[in-house]
């Protein structure tokens, strides 16, 4: 019974509630968890991501370069910033500076070529959220040539864009569980002596990265094998040299654009991703990303008592 009363508080007071999830590593389970376990929840998450995160959302194409007949390069990508809602709110309108009218033509040109025919192992584009970057999918993608906005479901997006960052956090949280035994082992001999501090940071250091790259690989992965499964394509293989080469140059470049994400400041700022902190299990499961909207079913309220 006093669960019932709980969930009927009024949306304002929900919203104060789960305003305090401010850490970027507490969004995917704002998004992907907290939003199904009710209607209340669900309304109170898309009006803090609403307010909150939409106005730190961009899609950036990644168009090449070019030059001109001075010899000067010119750098052809075309990033969308949020720009307004629509009249019923479902979807999101992001709109572009084309830059010099002299190369409007083949910039539009370039960004037709990458949304007809969105490669999914090259990097067509990068979807930044605050400071964390991802080459997901873009849903209910539509783009108006002539005035640069760029439409899309934010819900469906935001869905894609957290179930992949949910699945690295669980990836890394399953990761460093199972070196503690390994850590416990390190600290005990540099506490008899026979290892020093730093080397003890030094290589935690740089294992912590290690796995988190592995965590962010294993995460993509899962990802674009949904792709080519609701493409109805047979699964990539993630072995063969080409493949794996175009995926270490993808990932470097994710890494890259998400160290110079990371230098944004926002008023609102409640802490960049925190990827070594109060990482919690979960479930490593490769449909993570699907919600409510996409036919995993909502928590019940009745779940709940």
């Amino acid at each position: 019974m006093a669960t019932r009363q709980a969930l009927s508080l009024p949306n304002e007071i929900w919203i104060r509630i789960l305003e305090n999830l401010k850490k970027e590593s507490d969004l995917p389970d704002a998004w992907m968890v907290c939003r199904h376990v009710s209607t209340a929840f669900r309304d109170a998450v898309e009006s803090i991501f609403r307010e909150r995160h939409l106005s730190k959302s961009w899609i950036v194409f990644m168009l090449g370069e070019m030059y001109n007949d001075d010899d000067e390069r010119v750098i052809l990508d075309v990033a969308f910033d949020f720009d307004r809602l629509s009249e019923d709110k479902n979807l999101a309108i992001f709109k572009a500076d084309p830059g010099q009218e002299q190369y409007h033509e083949v910039r539009r040109s370039s960004l037709q070529s990458a949304v007809g025919y969105p490669p999914i192992f090259e990097l067509s584009h990068i979807v930044q959220i605050r400071h964390i970057v991802k080459d997901t999918p873009i849903p209910g993608l539509s783009i108006d040539y002539e005035n640069w906005e760029l439409t899309c479901d934010w819900r469906a997006l935001y869905t894609r864009f957290f179930g992949e960052d949910k699945m690295f956090h669980d990836h890394l949280s399953t990761w460093v569980k199972e070196k503690e035994a390994s850590a416990a082992d390190m600290w005990q001999q540099m506490a008899r002596g026979e290892i020093n501090m730093i080397a003890v940071l030094d290589k935690a250091l740089n294992s912590f990265a290690d796995g988190a790259e592995d965590a962010k690989m294993a995460a993509r992965r899962a990802r674009i094998r949904r792709q080519y499964k609701e493409k109805g394509w047979e699964e990539p293989d993630f072995e063969d040299e080409g493949v794996l080469a175009d995926e270490k140059s993808i990932l470097k470049r994710l890494k890259d654009a998400e160290y110079h994400a990371g230098f944004d400041e926002y008023s609102d700022d409640g802490g960049h991703p925190d990827e070594a902190e109060d990482e919690e299990g979960g479930d490593l499961d490769e449909d993570a990303w699907e919600d409510g909207d996409e036919e995993v079913g909502d928590i019940e309220m009745e779940a709940l008592d």
